[in-house]
Parts: structure tokens; sequence; C-alpha cells
């Protein structure tokens, strides 16, 4: 029987049998505890799993071990930073300490342990894998291993370089039974250096800094020259990091001066002074501050100047221009004479030397005035250019583009620049010169002419010498040429008429963004016949490098005019409609003219007048049944894109 019921005002609280009893209410602590438990279960089975699955690869063959060694980072993010600390470097540390254990292996290893995000920022494992592989026989090893540990210092924090990779860089080069723990320690102490250097409590750092300067003159010193040519490699990189440079400006110097002048009986190998003045720039940069850093700077080049190892002397040709120009930022710098020691090297009595130092003259002249350009690089330059016999075609080609961009480097109206503008003209009009040679002095002619002026007299006679490379030559010139042609490809192929490549390469330039900037009265001048006779030319990719032309200048003056594309109807449509029929004879032109004409109208139809786009394309809708099948499917290819874009 059920339960009597209680008067409602019994405790205030009603029978048990008035209403429904609720449901119980659900315990969201206990679930989220559960669930959380549940995914950690999953969590630590997969890691498990995860880490099963890394050892018994790294244990099995070495192909499979270089595929383990190279999933690292994978197998470090699944497991998580704990485990990673706990139970994966462990495992690492013993395999890299394993002799057994491949140089292959160990070069993936050293790549992946760059891995401080992974285990929550630092773990001393770290240091003491990275140590090992420092010490490494394999070149290979070591270099990904210095790799990661500058990675690793510079993501660090100050008191981790202070604690722990200061420390090692000190045991590397304490180790005296084998030199490749010290070509470790002289590859990883910029990072350390500019670490400790740089912090906010640098003071607190001076002795540990003292230590790794003297450690650094004693590496210099080495007897072996791999060390030493670490050192070479690492004191532009320590150079670039320091703050501090009065602490470490002596030690600098001293290793600089015995790594490239020697103790004064005996000089160190050329390989490793020739890796050495490679950091120079750095140096330079980093002594230009005071005058008697820059002197000495200047000191050290005037002895390498005059070295006796050729390999020496083109090594400081190569970087004596960034040299000048990191030293004469500083407040003494521009007052020595560098432009006298570039001029030596460019009499130097090795070809090589001479060619490596006309080819920097560029750089050399960026940290020189006018006048010392004008004086000491353009003469030597413009020798060389123009001395058919020197070195190959190529090698002057080279030097030909260094001869026209010195003239941004000198007066527009002094006498070296309008004698660059001369020489370039002369060797233009020279029909035995190699056309490696003209190519490359066509293609830098836009930067001369803006370099000097365009209204200038010097710049309108270098534009009519470029035109003259379409003038027609006579039947008797042309069978000549082709005789040419068949004995040597070269030579005839620097005639202007017989060789394509440079018509192309001058209509081609008309198109340039120096011309271009211009104006459409310097086109109307000066380009539009060259653009008009190249439209007629017999080479069709000269014909479609004119119409390229032609479109980006009517792309860019389009309404230069009060009606739209009047600019690009006079000077577009009617040499196109043209390459169609010839109006003497009244005879079509050959397909490839016809081709030509259809891809005028798809690149110049967005800048034409409705007008002018009607008349070009019901020229161009002839061809619709055209017998070559290759000027149908052109036709209909840009009709297609047309009909899309307009």
């Amino acid at each position: 029987p059920s339960p009597p019921r209680r008067p409602a005002g019994d405790g205030g609280r009603e029978s048990r049998g008035s209403r429904p009893r609720a449901r119980p209410r659900a315990r969201p602590q206990r679930a989220l505890r559960r669930a959380r438990g549940f995914r950690r279960t999953r969590f630590t089975m997969a890691a498990a799993r995860a880490l099963a699955i890394f050892k018994e690869d790294m244990n099995g063959s070495i192909d499979a071990a270089k595929s383990a060694a190279q999933r690292l980072g994978v197998i470090a993010v699944v497991m998580g930073k704990q485990a990673t600390k706990a139970e994966l470097l462990p495992f690492v540390l013993e395999k890299i300490n394993d002799p057994e254990t491949a140089d292959e292996v160990l070069f993936r290893l050293a790549e992946q342990l760059d891995m401080g995000k992974l285990v929550g920022g630092f773990d001393a494992q770290l240091v003491a894998a990275l140590e090992v592989l420092c010490a490494s026989e394999e070149t290979l090893v070591r270099d990904a291993a210095t790799k990661s540990v500058s990675s690793l210092v510079s993501a660090g924090s100050f008191g981790e370089a202070k604690e722990h990779w200061q420390p090692m860089f000190v045991r590397l080069c304490a180790e005296a039974n084998w030199y490749t723990a010290r070509v470790s320690a002289a590859a990883i102490l910029p990072a350390i250096y500019g670490k400790l250097d740089g912090g906010a409590d640098a003071s607190s750092a001076d002795a540990a800094l003292l230590e790794m300067r003297e450690l650094l003159l004693k590496l210099g010193n080495d007897e072996t020259p791999m060390v030493k040519r670490g050192v070479a490699i690492c004191l532009g990189a320590l150079a670039a990091k320091v703050s501090r440079k009065g602490l470490i400006a002596s030690e600098m110097k001293g290793a600089y001066r015995a790594l490239l002048l020697g103790n004064g009986t005996a000089f160190e190998p050329d390989a490793i002074r020739v890796l050495a003045i490679a950091s120079l720039p750095a140096y330079a940069a980093f002594s230009a501050d005071s005058a008697e850093g820059a002197a000495n700077i200047h000191e050290l080049c005037e002895s390498l100047v005059k070295d006796a190892s050729w390999k020496v002397r083109v090594a400081i040709a190569t970087h004596l221009g960034a040299i000048a120009k990191a030293t004469a930022a500083g407040p003494s710098g521009a007052a020595l004479n560098f432009v006298g020691l570039f001029d030596a090297l460019q009499q130097d009595v090795e070809p090589e030397v001479r060619f490596v130092a006309a080819n920097q003259a560029v750089a050399m002249a960026d940290a020189c005035n006018h006048a010392d350009v004008s004086q000491y690089i353009v003469p030597n330059l413009l020798g060389l250019v123009t001395d058919q016999g020197y070195r190959s075609p190529q090698d002057r080609a080279v030097l030909a583009a260094a001869l026209v961009d010195l003239t941004g480097h000198t007066d527009p109206h002094s006498d070296a620049a309008l004698r660059i503008v001369a020489e370039v003209g002369a060797i233009l009009s020279n029909a035995e010169e190699s056309q490696f040679v003209r190519i490359q002095l066509i293609e830098s002619s836009p930067k001369l002419i803006a370099a000097i002026g365009h209204t200038s007299a010097a710049a309108k006679e270098l534009l009519a010498k470029l035109l003259k490379f379409f003038d027609p030559l006579s039947a008797d010139a042309a069978s000549k040429a082709a005789a040419n042609a068949a004995a040597d490809g070269i030579a005839a192929g620097s005639n202007p008429r017989w060789c394509w490549r440079l018509r192309y390469v001058a209509v081609n330039v008309t198109g340039s963004d120096e011309f271009v900037g211009l104006g459409v009265d310097f086109y109307r001048e000066h380009l539009a016949p060259l653009v008009k006779s190249a439209l007629a030319d017999p080479c069709m990719l000269v014909r479609v490098a004119a119409v390229t032309c032609l479109a980006k200048w009517a792309g860019k003056y389009a309404d230069a005019t009060s009606v739209y594309g009047q600019w690009a109807d006079e000077n577009l449509v009617p040499p196109v409609l043209a390459l169609r029929t010839t109006p003497e004879k009244g005879m079509t032109k050959s397909y490839a003219h016809r081709l030509t004409a259809i891809y005028a109208l798809e690149a110049s139809a967005g800048f034409l007048s409705p007008d002018g786009l009607a008349q070009l394309a019901s020229a161009c809708e002839k061809d619709i049944s055209a017998e070559v099948p290759n000027v149908r499917v052109a036709l209909a290819r840009c009709f297609g894109r047309l009909s899309q874009s307009l």
C-alpha cells in the first residue's frame, strides 16, 4: 500500500506522489574526468606505439633508420613534450653514442635536433647530443650539428647560453684527441658570443666572454689547417654579431693579421687566406668606427694587393669594392686611397686578376667619387672591352655591361661619359665585332641613354646606329654574308642583316621601362622608324617583338589623345594591316605574316578604339577559311580569348 500523504504544511514538502520525480542531475565534473582520462589513455597509447615503431626502425636496416631519423620531429609532436624528454631523447642520445650508427643516420638526427619548441624550450639532453655530433669525423654531420646549435642558441635565452652552450664551446676547444671538435667550436662561436654580448645582463658574462676571446686566438694559431679554416670563416659572422666592439677589437685584429699575413716567416695556405679575405667586408664595417681601425683595414688590403700569390690577389680584387664601401661609411674612411689599390689590381701581371678587377669595377665605383671613376676605372675597362683579342667574346660581353653601368657613376657631360657612348657606338657599327658584345651593348643602351640624357647629341647618334641594324643589304652583300656564315658562323653572325638576334634585341629594347618613360614624343622622333622596320622584318620573332613593344607603348599612352585608342590606331593598325598584303603587288604574304597580325590583334585589342579594333578584326576574320591549319587555330584561340576579355 502507498504511504499516507503528508500535509501540505508539514515541513513544507509535498508528497512523493504529488508530481513525477525528476531525473538525477548529471555530474559534469565526473564526466569531464572520464573524457580526459580516455583521451590521455588514447594519447599515451599513440605515443607508446610511435616510440616503439621509431625504435624498431632505428634498429633495423640503414634505409629504415635514415627514414626514421628524418621523422624525429614528427615523433616528438606525437609523443608530446614530457614524453619526448623522458623517453625519446634518451634513446636518441644512446643511438648517437653508439659507434655502430651510420653517418647518414647521424646527419639526419643532427638536422632534426633543432627541436627546442617541441620539448618546451630547452633541455640539457640536446646539449649532450649535439656536443657528440659536433665532434664527429664526418663533415656533413658536423655542419648540420653546428647549424642546429646556432639555431637553438639564437632562439634561446641569455641564461641558457651562459650556463650550457658556453661551457660546451669550452669543452670542444679543449678536445685534443682530434681536430674536428675544434672546427665545430669555431663554427658555433659567433652565435654564442653574440647571445652573451647582446644580452640585457651582458656585464655578468664578461668572464665567459674573455675566455671565449682567448680561445679564439688559440684556435687561430692552431696547428691544424682545418681549424684555421673554420676561424677564417667565422670571423665575418662574429664581427656582424658583436655589440660591444671595444672588447674584441684587439683579438680580431690579431686573428686577421695572423691568418692573412702570417707570423713574418711563413704564410698560411692560400685556401685559408682566401676565406679570411671573404670575411673582410664585415670586419671593415666593424672597424670603420675608428680611424685606427680604418687604417688597419687599408694596411691589410695594401699588403694583400702586393702579395706573391695570384689567388690571394684574385680574392682581394673580388672583395675590395665591398671593403672600400664599408670603410668609407666610417668617419675617416673616405680619406683612404682604396682606388689606388684597385688601379694596381687593374694593372696586375696576372690576366685573371685583371679580369676579376674589371668585373668588380661597378662595386668599386660605389665607394669612389666621379673624378676617381673617370680617371682610374673607365679608361682601363674601355681598353679591355675594345680589345678583340682579350679573352673570350662572352667575357668581354660581361665587361661591356659593367662599362655601361659605370656611366651612372660619372658626370653625364664629362669626357668619360661621352667617351663611353662613343666607344659603344663604334662597337655597334663594327661588323667585325663579336655579336655577344654587341647584343650586350644593345640591351644596355636604354640605361646608357637615360644616364646621359635622351636629348643629347650623343644619345641621338646612338639611337641612329640602332636603326641601322634594319637597313637592307644589297644582293651581293647578302650572298657574301651567307657564304661567310657557312665558313664561320660567329663572324657572319656579326653582320647586321644576317644575324636576326641583333635585330631582335634592338627592337626589344624599345619597350624597356627607360624608353617608355620618356614619353610619346620620344617614340615619335626616335623609335617609330625602328619599330616600323621591325614590323616588316623577315624574321617572325623580330615582328612579334615589335608588336609586343607597340602594345606596351599603347597600354601606357592609350589616352594620350582626345579619343581613347587613337594613338594605337595610328601607330599599330596600319603596319599590322600591311603585314597581310603588299600594297604594290596586292599579293597575300606568307602565313607567318598573318600569324603576326593575329597576335597583334590579341595583344593590342584593349588599347584600340572601337573603329580600330573593328578594322583589325575584320582583316583577320578573312583567315577563317585559310588553308594553313596553324592560322585557323591561332584565329580561333584569339577570338575565344577576346570574347572573354573585352
